[in-house]
């Protein structure tokens, strides 16, 4: 699928208290970016990239692979959460309070996020691209 915008999931630490093991993972996916009047629509790919090493164990035996892991996140957690999305993720322009997306029924600590959409100050140019960077950020409040 030609992808217009790559969405970088940043990455994100995971302690798995069963095995105790601690894992980080790194995740990309590309998406289909449609703009229509004061809507972006983002159309994300079904796989993945996704980066995953085991940070530590602390019983002196790993009990589940970085590839294992990597594969159940492909398999089970992606789907869901970007299938829980549907096919587009939509965001109206100017962005809109999270309240009335709904999102504080889902997550009530969300209550107090802002969601911010900030353009990166210059283009990178490329003899086969021109890249604009932009970051959508998620500024939750501490628990």
């Amino acid at each position: 699928m030609r992808c217009d915008v790559e969405l970088q999931l940043g990455q994100v630490e995971l302690k798995i208290a069963g095995v105790d093991q601690t894992f980080a993972i790194d995740a990309s996916a590309g998406a289909r970016i449609k703009i229509d009047g004061a809507t972006v629509s983002l159309a994300i790919q079904m796989d993945p990239t996704l980066r995953v090493w085991e940070i530590s164990s602390t019983t002196g035996h790993t009990s589940l692979s970085p590839d294992s892991l990597r594969a159940l996140i492909t398999a089970v957690v992606w789907p869901e959460l970007f299938g829980a999305l549907g096919n587009n993720l939509t965001i109206q322009l100017p962005l809109p309070d999270l309240a009335a997306l709904g999102l504080t029924d889902l997550a009530p600590g969300l209550a107090n996020a802002a969601l911010s959409l900030e353009a990166a100050p210059r283009p990178t140019v490329t003899p086969s691209q021109l890249v604009l960077g932009a970051d959508l950020t998620l500024a939750t409040p501490a628990p």
